[in-house]
């Protein structure tokens, strides 16, 4: 594993000269990639756990992910390029890829299955309502190919976890604010192996087509590069076992094939977590297609609120009410 801080490189768990060092770092030189010296090479033994992942909190402070420990290195101008202490020790990151930076702080999925949030200095578990689902959503023996993503948009964590013999499963992390509190989505299911994803920025910017004038007067509209100028916002980009490459989190389409997904289970509560309903109305956003795509509606209860139902309009929908299944039309609203 890799990251950068204090202008320098730092790996973790290294091999050297064909011996592995599960517990050390390797220093680069001061703005260098190709400086390495033995000199700058640290154990961190004490905790007898191997590094998982290293990365950056800012541009003097990295962390270090163990199986059971989580460190600091803090850039300092001695004779070390780094002075290192032991923060917490929690459960440690299932996979490198499943440390994601969001917002100033880090968020992982654990080697237990719970979500854990470390801000460099305490390591702090934030997903016991879903540790159970997400233990049992996860095939452990390919669980170092599990990846996450922060959607600065939507403000959103999305932990992948590929399986190529089974429907990718992935789950959701909403950031708090100042209106809303922190939760979690349902799993989802994709009908793709996705094993990669990334941020980037999306631009629109001119293009060849769009130029305007001719030849001979292009200066007076473009005087420099800069002049063409463009827009740009921040993104999630996927990419499935295929090399298909994807837009996340947005309406639209790779080059006109859609990407499909569906929740595994209900969505989350609307009205906040930890918060009882009684539903008068569901009201559908499902719109049709040429497909017919087929809805299941289930609501779960121990009273006869939603005994006598109805669900009408011009496609089939199968639900479930009160351990009874019927299959009949549907409508938008379901009451």
């Amino acid at each position: 594993c890799v990251t950068t801080a204090f202008q320098k490189v730092i790996l973790g768990n290294v091999t050297v000269s064909g011996t592995r060092r599960s517990s050390s770092l390797w220093i680069s030189g001061f703005q260098s990639t190709t400086v390495w010296s033995s000199a700058n090479e640290v154990s961190l033994v004490d905790t007898n756990d191997g590094i998982v992942e290293v990365k950056a909190l800012n541009d003097q402070v990295f962390a270090i992910y163990k199986d059971h420990s989580q460190w600091i290195g803090i850039g300092s101008a001695s004779l070390f390029p780094f002075v290192f202490e032991l923060k917490d020790q929690q459960i440690g990151p299932v996979s490198p890829a499943s440390v994601v930076q969001a917002e100033g702080a880090h968020y992982y999925l654990g080697q237990d299955g719970d979500i854990y949030k470390f801000d460099g200095q305490r390591c702090v578990s934030i997903g016991s309502t879903v540790k159970k689902k997400v233990r049992n959503m996860i095939n452990w023996p390919l669980s170092d190919r599990i990846h996450g993503v922060f959607d600065p948009i939507y403000r959103e964590i999305w932990w992948y976890m590929a399986d190529p013999a089974n429907l990718l499963r992935a789950i959701t992390y909403h950031l708090p604010s100042e209106t809303k509190a922190a939760a979690f989505s349902s799993p989802h299911i994709y009908s793709q192996n996705i094993t990669a994803s990334a941020t980037w920025n999306q631009l629109g910017s001119v293009s060849w087509n769009s130029l305007t004038g001719s030849w001979n007067t292009i200066a007076n509209t473009y005087p420099t590069w800069d002049s063409f100028g463009g827009d740009g916002r921040p993104g999630v980009i996927l990419a499935d076992d295929t090399g298909q490459v994807y837009r996340g989190s947005e309406a639209g389409s790779d080059d006109g094939n859609t990407f499909t997904a569906n929740w595994y289970s209900p969505l989350k509560d609307y009205s906040g977590v930890g918060v009882i309903n009684r539903i008068d109305a569901l009201e559908s956003f499902f719109e049709r297609n040429t497909s017919g795509a087929a809805l299941t509606v289930a609501p779960a209860g121990s009273d006869n609120l939603t005994l006598g139902a109805e669900l009408l309009d011009t496609s089939v929908v199968q639900f479930s009410l009160e351990s009874s299944d019927s299959t009949t039309q549907k409508r938008r609203t379901f009451e």
